[in-house]
This record gives C-alpha cells, structure tokens and sequence, in this order.
C-alpha cells in the first residue's frame, strides 16, 4: 500500500485557502487522508485540520516544544471522524514496540537509493554547539540538525 501523492509540509501549507467563497477562513484548501506531525503541539491543530474526515493524524514528534496546546476542546477543534494517534519514542524497544518490526535495512536501502531523502537541514561541527542550539531554539532549522563529533 503506498501513496499515490505525498506532500510536505512547508510554510503556508495550511494557510493556502480554498477560493470558494462558501469556505470558512479556517478550512485549509485541501485536506489529506493521513497527516504525520512531526512538529507538536505548535501545528497540532493545523495537522488535525489539514485531515479529511475518515483520514488519520499521528503526532510522532515535538521539533516546536512541548507547549500545550492553549484551551484544546476536541469536541470543537477537531472534526469528526479525524483519527488521532500519539507516538512517543520512549515506547521503542520495549514489548509493545520491538525494535525487530522496524525494517531498518529497508529504510537504510531506500535512503541510498535516493528513495527517501534524509540530508539534515544543517550541519554543524563541535566547536560550533552553541550556534547549533540557537539554530534549534529558532524553530526555523526546517529539519534535521546534525553536530560532528
């Protein structure tokens, strides 16, 4: 089962309204049948918003911070029939999740192929820590941020 379209995210995403006069200002312009949050709460509903009714939202990162989500009421803010779904890498390598289901070599062959792109936005050297914590304090980086040892 693969995916016939695949969209990244990018500044704006949401905000790209439908041009129907009869769409709310808040409906983004396209909605999607799976959504991954890899950002948190900061786009938390954003993601639930951009999946169509039926479609799943999983939260499988917190790149903008572990905030909460100021006065989050489901019942109001997400739609009916948005399939929520919370991942927390703590769970990995423990019975419920063992690190023998994820087909690492698979990943790892599909990123040298050119398949999945897995560059880091940036990269930094040791000596440079510190300009690398303020790229990650910035929540700008866009990415992944890699500091060589």
């Amino acid at each position: 089962m693969g995916a016939s379209e695949a969209v990244r995210e990018e500044r704006g995403l949401f905000s790209k309204r439908c041009e129907n006069e009869n769409e709310n200002e808040n409906t983004p312009s396209r909605k999607f049948d799976k959504t991954l949050n890899l950002i948190g709460n900061s786009v938390l509903l954003e993601s639930i918003a951009l999946t169509r009714a039926g479609g799943r939202m999983l939260q499988a990162g917190w790149l903008g911070g572990l905030e909460p989500v100021k006065d989050f009421n489901p019942m109001v803010q997400m739609e009916s029939g948005v399939h929520f779904s919370l991942f927390h890498s703590k769970v990995l390598g423990t019975p419920a999740f063992s690190l023998l289901d994820i087909p690492l070599q698979e990943i790892v062959r599909k990123i040298e192929q050119g398949r999945w792109d897995a560059k880091p936005a940036r990269v930094f050297e040791y000596r440079d820590i510190v300009n690398a914590h303020r790229a990650l304090d910035s929540h700008d980086v866009g990415g992944k941020i890699v500091v060589k040892h």
